[in-house]
């Protein structure tokens, strides 16, 4: 949530996103979502900005994470179970 409001006020984006309707999608995501604390941290892809979508799926007891991500694909996790021996 923090990222979409720090991405919609850059001087560049500012323009595209009306305040108002940036706080309403806010509210409505905070709304529909279940939040996750996360726990877990562990250095497993290759790029170390994708881990938090492992950590955010093994303590939310995710069955799958779709991602076209390569960083995320080339690890190859077949199951949510293989968070559980990390």
């Amino acid at each position: 949530m923090y990222e979409i409001v720090e991405v919609t006020q850059r001087c560049k984006f500012r323009k595209y996103f009306d305040v108002d309707d940036v706080e309403s999608l806010l509210l409505k995501i905070k709304v529909r979502s279940i939040f996750i604390d996360v726990t877990i941290q562990i250095n497993v892809c290759r790029n170390s900005k994708d881990n938090f979508l492992l950590f955010l799926s093994a303590d939310g007891n995710a069955t799958q994470l779709l991602t076209g991500d390569r960083d995320l694909l080339i690890i190859k996790i077949k199951e949510c179970q293989y968070f559980n021996y990390l």
